[in-house]
């Protein structure tokens, strides 16, 4: 098994990272640190503990992270991800609030104390902004040299952006984390739009959830659905990408990913502020610390995805 933590910001796709993860026999998940980027911080770190109390996993404990970017003074949330992701951030279902309560320890301090822990046996999964890992690093640099692997769903090197044409929405709600932990020389993998956008899941998928018709089946199901809806009215073609889904899939099975050893850097300025780039002052560096996900299968992905949540929908 391998133990992951995941660093999430709550939304539709990190809702089904979790339960990904929660449903595969690969997964220890021995923490979940909480940001803002869908949603504000305290919904999302709300919704962290609504679903995992919707699938029996309340143990799990969770961690709040960052109220805000680090380059801004109080977060705004984008109009696009309120029409994505539903006001509730969600898709506005509504499931029973967890009697669970965050943990006292920030997520920061997590981070260090389970990095400085378990070293090579940890990979931190990021499906969100980077703030509370750049918080992190700076705090304690070294604690990180320690682990296996940060497996970072943000990015787009070989196609467009989907908040500008340059950029994905975790980098660009916070430049400036992204591009300190992409300069850091930290072990990273980078699962961008390059992959994500090739994972579809679609309603021939997922039509069967609505058949096992339990609270958290239709819950679950209902949810996708507004997904689905919300790629609709936005993309308009039939079904969603499974961005953070599919990076926990490749920080539990790298075998799924083609990569690029390339070390990158991220725009901060103008309108190409938020893109991810090769840093040019490491185009020489013979050992890159970063790869970047440049083919998937999606096919095999997939279906491991499907299995894990029929697991959990069991």
């Amino acid at each position: 098994m391998q133990k992951i933590i995941l660093d999430v910001d709550t939304g539709i796709d990190d809702a089904l990272a979790i339960l990904y993860a929660m449903g595969d026999e690969q997964a220890e998940v021995i923490g979940i640190t909480t940001t803002y980027g869908n949603i504000d911080l305290n919904e999302a770190t709300q919704n962290t503990l609504d679903i995992l109390q919707l699938i029996n996993t309340a143990d799990i404990p969770v961690y709040k992270g960052s109220l805000h970017s680090l380059s801004d003074e109080k977060y705004i949330r984008r109009e696009v991800t309120s029409r994505i992701h539903g006001k509730n951030g969600i898709g506005d279902i509504q499931i029973e609030i967890s009697a669970y309560k965050p943990e006292k320890e920030t997520a920061v301090d997590y981070l260090i104390e389970a990095a400085l822990k378990y070293g090579k046996e940890l990979k931190i999964v990021c499906v969100g902004p980077l703030t509370n890992l750049a918080h992190a690093y700076k705090k304690n640099p070294e604690a990180f040299l320690q682990i296996e692997e940060i497996v970072i769903m943000g990015g787009a090197l070989t196609v467009p952006g989907n908040v500008t044409s340059f950029a994905e929405a975790n980098i660009i709600e916070d430049a400036v984390a992204a591009k300190t932990i992409f300069e850091s020389n930290l072990p990273l993998k980078i699962v961008g739009l390059d992959v994500t956008m090739r994972t579809i899941l679609t309603q021939k998928e997922t039509e069967e959830w609505w058949k096992y018709n339990t609270n958290h089946s239709q819950a679950i199901a209902e949810m996708t659905d507004y997904y689905f809806k919300s790629y609709k009215e936005q993309l308009g073609f039939d079904g969603c990408a499974l961005h953070d889904p599919l990076a926990v899939g490749i920080a539990l099975y790298p075998e799924l990913a083609e990569t690029l050893a390339i070390d990158l850097t991220v725009e901060l300025k103008g309108p190409a502020k938020g893109r991810t780039i090769g840093n040019y002052e490491k185009l020489n560096q013979k050992n890159p610390s970063t790869e970047v996900c440049i083919q998937i299968d999606h096919t095999k992905f997939l279906s491991f995805f499907m299995e894990a949540i029929e697991k959990v929908l069991n």
